[in-house]
Order: C-alpha cells, then sequence, then structure tokens
C-alpha cells in the first residue's frame, strides 16, 4: 500500500486523527504552511451577456464562477419607501475532481449521486 492510499484509508477511517496529523505539524495536506493562502487569481466580467456584473475565481484548482443580475421592480402603493432584495444562490449539484463541467461522472457513470 503506497503513502497515499494509506493517507485516504486513515482519512475516511479517523478523519479527526488524519487532521491532527498535519495541524501537530503546522502544514496542510497539500504541503502548504498553515499560513500560506492558495494561489488565487480572479477574472472579472467573464460573462457579458445577461448579467450586470459576473467574476471567475480560481484558488488552486478550485474554480468558482459568480454572477450578479438586476430586476427593478415596482414599489407597493401601501409601502411607496421600501423595497425588496431577493437573492438566490445556484449552485451544481456535485463537484470534484471525478466530475466534469456537465456534472456527468468523468469514470463515464451518471451524476456520481449512487442512483
Amino acid at each position: 500500500m503506497n503513502n497515499d492510499s494509506l493517507l485516504e484509508t486513515l482519512q475516511s477511517l479517523d478523519p479527526g486523527r488524519y487532521l491532527r496529523n498535519f495541524t501537530n505539524e503546522n502544514v496542510r495536506p497539500d504541503g502548504r504552511p498553515m499560513h500560506q493562502a492558495r494561489p488565487t487569481t480572479v477574472v472579472k466580467g467573464v460573462l457579458k451577456r445577461n448579467t450586470a456584473g459576473s467574476a471567475l475565481v480560481r484558488l488552486a484548482e478550485t474554480r468558482v464562477l459568480a454572477a450578479t443580475t438586476l430586476q427593478v421592480g415596482r414599489v407597493s402603493a401601501s409601502l411607496p419607501k421600501h423595497g425588496e432584495v431577493e437573492v438566490n444562490a445556484s449552485m451544481g449539484p456535485v463537484c470534484g475532481p471525478r466530475f466534469r463541467a456537465s456534472g456527468r461522472s468523468a469514470s463515464g457513470g451518471g451524476s456520481g449521486s449512487g442512483a
């Protein structure tokens, strides 16, 4: 059994001990010191249509696409000085290295939900 397999087994059987091994050494599982952030890039305005603003953020191998939209509504006659703010979040059903952007497993099996 190689070292990576051993760490994966320890992580699944005893996640607390797995994390303590790193915190005791003051390093993260990827080898970075605890005080060092992951490399980060932000690209603004990646979506040109149907958004008031957008950004693509990359933290090491993690990517996040954020977009904002704006819709002006009508005020209520009974409360003309009050308005509304509605916030919605939409997140894909899966994430991780074994999934493609389409949400399908890179190994060819469905959505990864086990169904």
